[in-house]
């Protein structure tokens, strides 16, 4: 089956984010299997991209940081959140 024919018989475009990754790493895994055992001749997944899915940030209501500030009262529960802040942010 030609890489044509793989995009056409399953189509990977509806799918984004981890699911389409989780999909194309199964394909790979399956035609590499069928390709070792010689059940197939050719791997139509061998130029098949698997680009890392787009993280997003998920913002927080007020509500939600107000919360947290009645939450936290010591200093070092502060700077645990101030570094999940920072280790947030920085992707």
């Amino acid at each position: 089956m030609p890489h044509d024919g793989l995009m056409q018989q399953c189509p990977l475009e509806p799918l984004r984010g981890w699911r389409r990754g989780n999909t194309i790493t199964a394909l790979r895994s399956l035609f590499r299997f069928a390709t070792r055992r010689r059940i197939v001749f050719t791997n139509p997944t061998a130029r098949l991209a698997n680009p890392d899915a787009e993280r997003s940030l998920l913002p927080m209501t007020d509500a939600e940081i107000r919360a947290i500030e009645r939450c936290i009262v010591t200093p070092a529960q502060r700077l645990v959140i101030a570094l999940a802040a920072v280790h947030a942010a920085s992707g």
